[in-house]
């Protein structure tokens, strides 16, 4: 039970801080934040195997929970048996509280105290002991064994659930037939190219009624119903791109595992809610896919309408296969389908081998980790060999200050007969780095401040207007029925002070662990120290406070007082007030950043103070390399951009300033992060060759296919850029491993590139890693379609065309270059080539008969026709190809014997007699 409860407790951490970076990643993409419950699940399941390989440590629960920290056995730890006598060793280990019952003791003023009855053995615990063997569930508590059971039983009979769901989906595809239909089978193999799907995909069909699904992990199976042959190639489409991108996401192994993971852990509400929330990035991931892909929202969303009101699925099948449209999903589906503002690109590999490397460490630190509550040595009640001296003295449970020093206290000696409690450690409230939690509340005239910084708490509760010294150092007066409480506690030693308006002036009151002593030196310099760290630890009246002391000593005063304030929030506040002031020069706002960078650990702060900096002060170079320098401390890739941003967004920027600010921005991690901040500087200043090395090399610093194709069509859009800035664009392009988001922008720079130069070299090299023949066709298309190509440009996209696999995807390319170029000289020769790699009879014919019905072809070309027409096989497409050179162009003596050898290659008789009859009329013309 220890160990499940233990475990329990670091899953429930783990899926909550997912959720928590889930939330944080609300403006992300679906499969980013698919990704990262993913992982959260994955770790969860883990944790257990984890923690046999894991090193471990502890953790120190009264560092947490404070002294009363429950008490955790560590895993390994000894126990001594029930009923057994402990060793001496085990005797001098038990508190004083416990020897307390067996032995005399002493009170404070030294008088014996009789020794309480022994206690005596629990009969059951020496019957527990008793024996050589004993059962496994003897030692486990009556309810402990319940619940045991019952998450046993639960277990079991969810798992089972899985295992029945599985047998009926494999029956499912027992029972339905292989989809024989050619445009089916045609498109959902075109498209898991455009995918980058290798394995093969079985594709099955059921019943009219059954929704579109998928399941299988090694051979994945596409189940649609046995209507979806009458649905438009739109709809079609769109189905089987989304259940496609399951099988390339690898959907049904993490909705296999999530099943495992609520099977298992079915009493942790924070696992249900993860195993929901992979459910529906998973779908609005695959969603993004099919528009991505190119599908228009609106209609997509009609389709997603129309399967989940007619198509249906069940219930247990649907626990172990992935269902395209359940109704239940569907209406924040369709919001998300229509939202125009939504991301929706894809988490690279190198950003899934990233979060894991992430995930990884995290996952071992958790499966390490063990409680032990650590007791305090100064403790006199867990000291061996003391008697434990009463402390409810120094409790202080009372509401006031006041009160806790009137409070009776009879365990404690009277004044003056025992030296009073020393001070064990001054605090130190400016201490940055240790655990701070504080809280504040103002109303009208009454504040309450609490502040606690390790150990040592402070408490302020303050009435009425208080009047402080010019020094800010002591009070001169309170408004009538006001007054000043202050506390300072360091574990159990507290002092403060009381001041009240009264009738003869200021009424003040020294208190000493509940001892109320003469307000003399002590109690001066202790308040002389402690009115400043109201106004330092809380913030109190800042902005007033800090113009006050600029007035007395400058900005030199106020950098030194800064220096005392351990609160990122309210030294900001002093930062803040010292860089309104109008006298402010350069050498003092170096001064501030640099400070700042060295003081402030909230990156949020910081980047607020550096943002005001770029706002309001002149930027010299002086300033940019502080400034730099602090941003660049900021760990937080959100605030890093917002400090950059505000300076690159600033008009008339020097190229020194954006080169620096593009320098810093190649430390931000965060590739979404540094897209908005690209997407700024373009929106700003246009991507010119001087800006564009500074530039670029930001933009290769970007893992995401989505978020660099993002930036370098913008950088596109922002207008013609020159041909320096467009060969450095498709260079950086060559990087992109998504076909979709490279094609788009290489059909980009289609658009811009000059018609009457060359391709370059980078151009073709991108084209060239393009995986899916159909992106291919579509960037070389854009370029055809341009009026006038050059030559040189023309015969690159020949030979690019000649390595496509897709017959299909280089028919099309080739039907442009046929429709619109003369195919002679080398053109004709390149032309020719292409078609002769072809495997396709059909697609082969096609583009010859396109060849020979250019009016305007040479006899060369048309041998060369002749010449790849005789490979063909169909004899019907070659016999039909030959009648049509015979009537357009006639047998000329020129091309007679290529006519003759392709007729040759015709093996049936009928076939041969009509090419003749048409080559050679019987009329002997």
């Amino acid at each position: 039970m220890s160990i499940l409860l233990a475990l329990s407790l670091k899953i429930a951490a783990v899926l909550a801080a997912t959720g928590l970076v889930s939330l944080f990643l609300h403006r992300a993409s679906a499969s980013q934040r698919h990704l990262v419950w993913t992982l959260g699940l994955g770790v969860a399941l883990a944790l257990p195997a984890l923690a046999v390989f894991s090193p471990t440590w502890s953790v120190p629960l009264s560092e947490v929970f404070g002294e009363e920290a429950p008490a955790v056995a560590a895993a390994g730890s000894q126990a001594t048996p029930l009923g057994s006598e402990p060793t001496p060793r085990e005797v001098t280990q038990l508190p004083a509280s416990a020897r307390a019952t067996t032995e005399p003791s002493e009170d404070v003023s030294g008088a014996p105290v009789p020794a309480a009855a022994p206690v005596r053995p629990n009969p059951a615990g020496v019957s527990a002991t008793v024996g050589t063997r004993r059962s496994w569930t003897a030692s486990i508590p009556p309810t402990a064994q319940i619940l045991v059971w019952s998450w046993l039983a639960v277990t079991a009979v969810l798992l089972c659930t899985i295992g029945l769901s599985l047998a009926r989906v494999a029956r499912l595809g027992a029972r339905s037939t292989p989809i024989t239909d050619p445009r089916i089978r045609q498109m959902a193999r075109r498209l898991s190219d455009q995918l980058g799907i290798r394995r093969p995909v079985r594709l099955v069909g059921g019943d009219a009624s059954s929704m579109p699904m998928i399941w299988g992990a090694t051979v994945p199976v596409l189940h649609l119903p046995n209507t979806a042959s009458s649905w438009t190639d739109d709809r079609l489409r769109a189905v089987l791109l989304h259940e496609l991108a399951h099988v390339r996401r690898y959907d049904y192994a993490t909705q296999l595992m999530a099943r495992l993971a609520c099977a298992i852990h079915w009493f942790n509400p924070l696992m249900w809610v993860a195993a929901y929330r992979l459910r529906v990035e998973r779908e609005l991931a695959c969603d993004d896919v099919v528009i991505n892909a190119g599908s228009k929202p609106s209609s997509y969303a009609a389709h997603l309408l129309y399967i989940a009101r007619s198509l249906r699925v069940g219930a247990i099948e649907s626990v172990a296969s992935i269902a395209m449209a359940k109704r239940s999903q569907l209406s924040g589906r369709l919001l998300a389908v229509l939202d125009p503002g939504r991301a929706r690109y894809a988490v690279s590999p190198k950003g899934v081998l990233r979060a894991c490397a992430v995930a990884l460490p995290i996952a071992v630190l958790i499966a390490g980790a063990s409680g032990a509550a650590v007791a305090d040595s100064t403790d006199p009640v867990t000291t061996l060999g003391t008697p434990a001296t009463p402390m409810a003295s120094i409790e202080f449970e009372e509401p006031t200050l006041e009160s806790r020093a009137t409070t009776s206290v009879p365990e404690l000696p009277a004044r003056g007969t025992h030296a009073l409690p020393q001070w064990s450690q001054s605090c130190d409230w400016a201490d940055s780095e240790g655990r701070r939690s504080s809280s504040m509340s103002i109303e009208d005239d009454r504040i309450r401040i609490s502040l606690r910084i390790g150990e040592c708490w402070l408490d302020v509760k303050a009435m009425g207007d208080i009047t402080f010294s010019d020094d800010e150092r002591d009070i001169i007066s309170i408004t009538r029925g006001g007054f000043l409480e202050i506390e300072e506690r360091n574990g159990r030693d507290r002092r403060g002070v009381i001041i009240e308006s009264g009738a003869n002036g200021l009424d003040r009151k020294w208190i000493v662990n509940g001892i109320e002593q003469p307000f003399g030196q002590d109690a001066t310099d202790w308040l002389a120290r402690m009115v400043p760290m109201m106004f330092r630890v809380a913030g109190l009246d800042a902005e007033a406070r800090a113009a006050r002391i600029y007035a007395r000593g400058g900005a030199e005063a106020v950098l030194q007082e800064i220096e005392f304030i351990a609160s990122d929030h309210v030294a900001a506040k002093y930062f803040a007030v010292l860089l309104s002031q109008d006298d402010v020069d350069t050498k003092t706002v170096r001064r501030v950043i640099r400070q700042a960078g060295a003081q402030i650990s909230s990156d949020y702060a910081l980047a607020a103070l550096l943002i005001t900096v770029a706002e309001k002060q002149p930027l010299d170079d002086t300033v940019l390399a502080v400034y730099v320098e602090a941003a660049n401390t900021l760990g937080s890739d959100h605030e890093h951009g917002r400090v950059l941003r505000a300076v690159l967004t600033r008009e008339n920027i020097s190229r020194g300033l954006a080169d620096a600010m593009l320098k810093s921005a190649r430390q931000i991690e965060s590739d979404y992060e540094v897209s908005r901040l690209l997407l700024a500087v373009i929106d700003r200043h246009p991507i010119d060759d001087a800006l564009t090395p500074a530039f670029i090399a930001v933009v290769e610093s970007i893992g995401s296919d989505h978020e660099r194709g993002r930036v370098l069509e913008a950088a596109l859009k922002a207008g013609a850029p020159s041909l320096p800035v467009l060969d450095r664009i498709l260079e950086s392009a060559r990087g992109i491993e998504s076909d979709h988001t490279l094609s788009t922008l290489l059909m980009r720079v289609g658009e811009l590139y000059p018609l009457d130069r060359q391709l370059p070299r980078s151009f073709v090299a991108a084209a060239k890693t393009l995986d899916s023949d159909h992106n291919l066709s579509q960037v070389l298309s854009t370029l055809l379609e341009r009026d006038a190509l050059g030559e040189d440009a023309l015969l690159q996209v020949l030979d690019v065309t000649a390595e496509m696999e897709s017959d299909h995807s280089m028919s099309q390319v080739l039907m442009l270059v046929a429709d619109r170029y003369a195919l002679n000289g080398r053109v004709g020769q390149k032309y020719l080539r292409a078609v002769s790699r072809s495997g396709s009879d059909f697609e082969r014919g096609r583009l010859l008969t396109a060849a020979i019905d250019r009016a305007s072809i040479s006899t060369e070309m048309l041998s060369g026709v002749l010449e790849v027409a005789a490979s063909i096989e169909s004899e019907h497409t070659l016999a039909t190809l030959l009648i049509k050179v015979a009537q357009r162009h006639g047998v000329s003596d020129d091309i007679r014997a290529s006519f003759m050898r392709a007729t040759d290659a015709l093996g049936s008789t009928h076939q041969r007699g009509r090419v003749l009859d048409a080559a050679f009329p019987r009329n002997g013309n």
